[in-house]
């Protein structure tokens, strides 16, 4: 047992109890970190294959098991939605500047479409800026 000091390979060896307590805070998966939904939630949201009512309720490590493994598949639907979602947004973004740009274009022709009714405006006495005030 290296790695492991010689008190607690004497405690080990010397009487057939383990200390829990010591391995336990050493030992922990991994997947104990991880929030996963309550159990009931799990049979109601899983598909079958995934959950597997009748191996798992039986066997807390194969609920384990299949518990991760549907969180592992939510997980994976989320990211691909939140990709698309990415995706969507940087394709409306485009477009969003394809259309300024097009606004941004009409001022000029606006202004040049203003200064050739110049000569209609006088003759009606009737400036553009004084009709469009009222």
């Amino acid at each position: 047992m290296q790695g492991v000091p010689k008190t607690c390979v004497h405690t080990l060896t010397a009487d057939s109890s383990v200390d829990v307590s010591f391995f336990s805070a050493r030992l922990r998966s991994k997947h104990e970190e991880i929030d996963l939904v309550s159990v009931e939630e799990f049979y109601q949201e899983a598909p079958p294959d995934i959950s597997k009512a009748e191996i798992t309720m039986g066997d807390p490590h194969q609920q384990t098991l299949a518990r991760l493994h549907w969180e592992l598949e939510q997980r994976k639907r989320l990211a691909e939605k939140y990709r698309e979602s990415l995706s969507n947004k940087e394709k409306i973004l485009k477009e969003i500047e394809v259309k300024k740009e097009y606004l941004r274009s009409l001022q000029p022709l606006l202004n040049s479409i203003m200064q050739a009714s110049l000569p209609v405006q006088e003759y009606l006495s009737m400036p553009f800026h004084q009709a469009h005030k009222q």
